[in-house]
């Protein structure tokens, strides 16, 4: 597909990957509903008119901020994956429709990802390998959240007490995490099913008072600093093995 014929497709769902072509807008935006432009170079990109967009997938590509793609109110699924130049999501809270925001590998930091504090009807969000996220309890007001993934990034205890509010969790991935250490901040949460804690530093203390998460089922701690970490699949043996602790 060549520039020109990107810029008049017509179409209600686009996606395009991996090209080095470029362009700078749709000539029929109002119709799209989904769009991914993966590893695509935006030029100047115009968000205007995108009035039934839905969903888009911008990975891999140039984009360093989100205030002209929250010209884009219907969105409820925007992928950023490895868009390493964006280090904020300001703005973001102009989407009342979001539901599923994934920003894993970008360069956001602490103070770039406040404003998430106001997106209350926000489901799943993915910051895994965001390396200079180290504090994110401000997610603690996400009421509706039932997925976090944040592996790979440089989180510390205290930043994640605030995680304890997120009321909705049901899976929560803090893979290779190494500066976490105890995650019994966690739990209040009765709708957890699932916590990964590999390759973290979390011992066998750090994780003692899970035993309160009525629902449980699957807590991976291989790799982290507990000697002999059983396979634990179902909530039964969950309840067997915090209970040894």
């Amino acid at each position: 597909m060549s520039s020109r014929e990107l810029a008049e497709f017509r179409g209600r769902r686009l996606e395009v990957a991996n090209t080095a072509l470029a362009f700078d807008a749709l000539q029929a935006p109002e119709n799209m509903e989904f769009l991914s432009l993966t590893g695509v170079k935006l030029v100047n990109f115009s968000w205007e008119g995108f009035t039934k967009l839905s969903t888009v997938f911008l990975a891999r590509t140039s984009l360093e901020s989100l205030d002209e793609l929250c010209k884009c109110k219907n969105l409820s699924t925007v992928n950023l994956w490895g868009c390493a130049s964006v280090t904020t999501v300001a703005g973001v809270s102009q989407l009342w429709n979001l539901k599923e925001l994934f920003l894993q590998e970008t360069s956001i930091t602490d103070k770039g990802i406040d404003e998430l504090k106001k997106c209350t009807q926000l489901e799943k969000l993915n910051m895994g390998g965001c390396v200079n996220l180290t504090n994110v309890n401000c997610l603690g007001t996400l009421v509706s959240l039932e997925e976090l993934h944040l592996w790979s990034t440089k989180v510390v205890n205290s930043g994640i007490i605030g995680l304890g509010n997120c009321v909705s969790l049901v899976e929560l991935v803090l893979d290779d995490c190494k500066k976490i250490s105890d995650v019994n901040c966690l739990s209040g949460l009765r709708r957890l099913r699932y916590l990964s804690v590999i390759g973290t530093s979390v011992n066998s203390e750090g994780i003692r008072h899970l035993l309160r998460c009525p629902k449980l089922e699957c807590l991976s701690i291989c790799g982290a600093e507990i000697h002999h970490a059983p396979k634990l699949w179902n909530h039964e043996s969950v309840v067997a093995f915090l209970s040894t602790l």
